[in-house]
């Protein structure tokens, strides 16, 4: 139940015993876990690397102590992610990569759907794939390895989702809350259920083509971004708030979005990057209705900061919990580190690891 996800998700699980010996830390610049929230009025951006081989920066993950960054139409396998699925071929094929022997192809996946793959999810466990398509199709598969070593990984239809009437734009995959989330250029958001394989709802009608979906881990609210539209709604699909960002900046597309939910106070903060460069950080707070775009609803979406370091469109947030900070990535090749601390007392550029 919820409860059990939050305190699992706050204070981890504890057995007696892990480890017979000590273990190092994964990450290791730092002495020791910043247990402070961020102080976001005051967060300072630091380069960690600038046109990185002028690659767009669209997921990144770090791993064994190094970042790692992917390009457009790519996404880290879980849980070790240390393997990554890309669908941009000529072929309309879902490829698995491993990053081993610089990008290792271990198996391809061919006629998945009829054109172009447009959106691919995973599931915390790795073990469930939901692609979207051109055809308008959402597609749930079973992921396993094969008993063969050469033959890597196998893909097992379990369900085909029609509900959308044009190209599939997002997907979405909650294990915790049994969700997926799909998006459209046809401006909707359904929900499915993952277990049962079923519909669940289909969210109104947004302003425009749907560009990021994403479900808070703890709560399984949900975040659907279309245009500079920004959208909160609970896990049953039901709407908490919505904000026009254009009401506070100059029009700018939500390019980027990230979740968080800090450890003391359990505010929900949503982070959005921007097409333009702009990093905004909203904070869900009970609010009067008059900063509200949804009547019956007692929450808002405040703006609590905005930064803005990039030059170009902010494709990628990351945040990484043990040292409070936040890395954002641009189309440009371009990646910062946001922190209250002094990053460049901390060895930073030994964190750059390998894009791909």
């Amino acid at each position: 139940n919820k409860a059990t996800i939050s305190q699992i998700y706050h204070f981890g699980q504890t057995p007696q015993q892990l480890f017979k010996k000590p273990q190092r830390l994964a990450i290791t610049p730092s002495p020791q876990k910043s247990n402070n929230n961020i102080d976001w009025k005051h967060l300072q951006s630091f380069p960690l690397f600038e046109k990185h081989s002028e690659n767009p920066i669209h997921r990144m993950q770090i791993i064994n102590t190094k970042l790692i960054s992917l390009g457009p139409k790519k996404l880290f396998i879980p849980p070790d992610n240390n393997r990554y699925f890309s669908w941009d071929t000529f072929d309309f094929s879902l490829r698995i990569l491993s990053f081993e022997g610089n990008s290792k192809c271990e198996s391809i996946f061919e006629n998945l759907h009829d054109g172009l793959i447009r959106a691919v999810g995973v599931s915390e466990n790795g073990q469930i794939v939901v692609s979207g398509g051109e055809d308008t199709l959402v597609l749930v598969w079973e992921l396993s390895k094969t008993k063969s070593k050469a033959s890597g990984y196998q893909l097992r239809l379990k369900q085909t989702f029609y509900g959308h009437t044009k190209p599939i734009t997002e997907v979405f995959v909650s294990q915790a809350y049994s969700l997926i989330v799909s998006g459209s250029q046809d401006q909707t958001c359904i929900i499915w259920d993952l277990n049962r394989l079923k519909f669940v709802k289909q969210l109104p009608k947004h302003d425009s083509v749907i560009s990021k979906i994403i479900v808070n881990p703890l709560s399984g609210d949900i975040v659907t971004c279309s245009g500079v539209w920004l959208y909160l709604w609970s896990v049953n699909g039901e709407p908490i708030a919505s904000v026009d960002t254009t009401n506070v900046f100059a029009k700018e597309n939500i390019t980027s979005v990230l979740f968080i939910e800090t450890i003391k106070t359990q505010n929900q903060i949503i982070i959005t990057g921007h097409q333009y460069g702009s990093i905004h950080v909203w904070k869900v707070n009970f609010g009067n209705k008059t900063k509200n775009n949804i009547d019956n609803s007692c929450y808002c979406l405040d703006l609590i900061a905005s930064f803005k370091s990039h030059t170009s469109l902010v494709s990628s947030l990351l945040y990484d919990e043990y040292y409070n900070r936040i890395f954002s990535g641009d189309e440009g090749g371009s990646c910062f580190i946001w922190s209250n601390q002094d990053e460049k007392e901390n060895n930073t550029h030994s964190l750059i690891g390998k894009y791909f």
